[in-house]
């Protein structure tokens, strides 16, 4: 099993081939670039193929975040990822953005945890995970105040900059807190290990964006044409 990950949904632009049944990274290539990952994923799909010595015909599963994150990087990540897929005829799974970062610190740690990501307007993107990779929280958006309900109850390690604006509220109690990192993007090489888990598992997932909210931009009803 040869798996491609790909994250474009946040700032940053990676992809990993991995080594599905030796459980190793062979190449992985990843760019902080903000923005612009449609004018970068193929160069950084290239250059981890060229760096792996492998062609695309040798993949055999590829996966992506499906978010939360941006709204443009996802769906490029995405469409790209589903058009690959499409035209290589392999199998392809997508992998929870929260739930690979929690995954990441779970599986060094041994302890569960919670990744958080700032949603803004007062609201975080949350999920938790065991050591396993098991979803013990499901990804969603909450509160800047539920979600201090849930890291004050100490059953979490924390990752993720969603822990910047919890800590700007009242933390009476939470001056202890266990925060493995505030990076707000996960590990690729975690991302196409958790892939792989789903893929063995068969808990494939669809390559369908998890935006969590609604997007902020909106139709304008006002000039909409009717139709013929």
């Amino acid at each position: 099993m040869i798996i491609l990950a790909v994250d474009t949904a946040g700032p940053i632009c990676a992809a990993c081939l991995y080594n599905g049944e030796l459980g190793q990274a062979i190449a992985t290539v990843s760019k902080n670039i903000g923005r612009g990952h449609a004018e970068h994923l193929p160069s950084v799909v290239s250059d981890v193929l060229d760096q792996a010595g492998l062609s695309f015909e040798q993949i055999t599963h590829i996966a992506a975040t499906t978010g939360p994150g941006s709204f443009a990087g996802i769906r490029v990540g995405i469409s790209y990822c589903r058009a690959l897929a499409l035209a290589l005829e392999i199998p392809s799974t997508g992998v929870s953005r929260l739930q690979a970062m929690a995954y990441g610190v779970s599986s060094e740690t041994g302890k569960n945890t919670l990744a958080l990501l700032d949603a803004r307007r007062g609201q975080v993107y949350l999920s938790a995970t065991d050591p396993t990779g098991a979803i013990l929280i499901e990804p969603r958006a909450a509160t800047y105040q539920d979600a201090q309900l849930i890291v004050a109850t100490g059953k979490y390690v924390i990752c993720g900059n969603g822990i910047l604006p919890i800590k700007e509220l009242d933390v009476s109690g939470l001056s202890e807190l266990d925060v493995a990192h505030e990076n707000a993007f996960p590990n690729i090489q975690t991302v196409a290990r958790l892939a792989v888990n789903q893929l063995k598992c068969d808990q494939v997932l669809a390559l369908r964006p998890q935006y969590l909210r609604q997007a902020d931009a909106k139709p304008n009803e006002n000039f909409a044409l009717s139709r013929a």
